[in-house]
């Protein structure tokens, strides 16, 4: 996976851990900031002593409340000991083979054709990395033009509080810079591939088109134990400022938009197929309004939706199979499909 540019905060002095016979160097309250400065994985420090470390597949530190641990535990995370000795980060239980073959692992994923078995976490040896910033944020501020998102959408699930996940994500709010730029090494991968330990390489993904007055708040990318990968981008207004208890229904109201890219180690869902169910399933339903769009890209059918029903509020959905094992969209409960299309068409070029 790439690696993220090194913006550590390092305080200049050291303090005297009560209690404790050694030396710790007094570094940023994150820690991903201190695993960046060099801090083993089972020194590192959660400033909440309520929280716990965890460790996600591609190996960055997070220090997560116990409701959240819960739900990382089934994206891949392990809990780290601290109390042991180096390297001894706990690992998912597994089924012994002993005296049998292991299980067939998933084939690794393919785009249009081309096996991807060859990506790695780090750079060829011998390529060179090249540092890249790419701009991820409007230069205009955001406007409320008024539109309303109705609040019955936030009684659809309870609330996920998502601070902790956004600070620890692949790239969190502290990765992006005053100039609303985020920087990486960019590591030699085959374009719009999959790592099938760590997840998407996010770069390749992110929008070159972003409307006035929104900005990227984090992405994410993750495997889950079944090989299947994710990436999440999520955009909201400039004016937007982050805070501890925020939910994912305030980030659905926030008037921005959402980048989600998946990859299925048996293959997507046909788009005409999930067109047609839809269309099914809000036949069934009262209050439907809006409805989809015939449109195409690249010659393959194209999910574009836009408006809803009483019981699902999005205003606009547009997704298509970039591949046969990867689906790659955006959806927004407050812009238009017209403001959507834009976005869409400048991901994945």
């Amino acid at each position: 996976m790439f690696c993220m540019a090194n913006r550590i905060l390092l305080l200049p002095l050291l303090v005297l851990a009560i209690g404790m016979m050694v030396m710790v160097p007094a570094y940023a309250d994150t820690p991903l900031q201190q695993h960046k400065a060099g801090v083993h994985i089972n020194m590192i420090e959660c400033m909440d002593d309520t929280k716990i470390l965890m460790q996600s597949p591609a190996g960055r530190p997070a220090c997560v409340t116990v409701q959240t641990s819960e739900k990382l535990a089934d994206r891949g995370y392990v809990t780290v000991l601290s109390e042991k000795e180096p390297d001894s980060v706990e690992t998912p239980k597994t089924a012994s083979f002993e005296g049998a073959d292991p299980p067939p692992q998933p084939p690794p994923p393919v785009h249009d054709g081309v096996s991807n078995d060859t990506v790695n976490e780090s750079p060829e040896a011998g390529a060179e990395s090249q540092f890249i910033e790419v701009m991820v944020t409007s230069p205009v501020e955001f406007v409320d033009d008024g539109r309303e998102i109705k609040r019955s959408m936030q009684r659809s699930a309870p609330p996920w509080y998502m601070y902790d996940i956004i600070m620890n994500s692949t790239m969190s709010p502290s990765d992006i810079n005053a100039q609303g730029a985020v920087g990486f090494s960019a590591s030699s991968h085959e374009k719009y591939s999959v790592n099938p330990r760590v997840g998407f390489y996010p770069e390749d993904w992110l929008p070159t088109h972003i409307p006035d007055g929104q900005k990227l708040l984090y992405a994410d990318t993750g495997c889950y134990p079944s090989g299947d990968c994710y990436l999440k981008m999520q955009f909201v207004p400039t004016s937007f400022v982050l805070y501890g208890n925020v939910s994912d229904h305030v980030l659905k109201a926030s008037k921005g938009f959402e980048v989600n890219v998946e990859y299925k180690v048996n293959q997507v869902g046909e788009v005409e197929d999930t067109i047609e169910f839809i269309n099914e399933v809000f036949e069934s339903q009262p209050g439907q309004y809006g409805g989809f769009v015939d449109m195409t890209r690249d010659g393959k059918t194209v999910f574009a939706h836009h408006g809803g029903t009483a019981l699902n509020h999005y205003r606009a959905s547009i997704s298509f199979n970039f591949n046969e094992h990867t689906n790659a969209g955006v959806i927004s409960f407050y812009h238009t499909l017209d403001e959507l299309i834009p976005i869409f068409n400048s991901i994945g070029n």
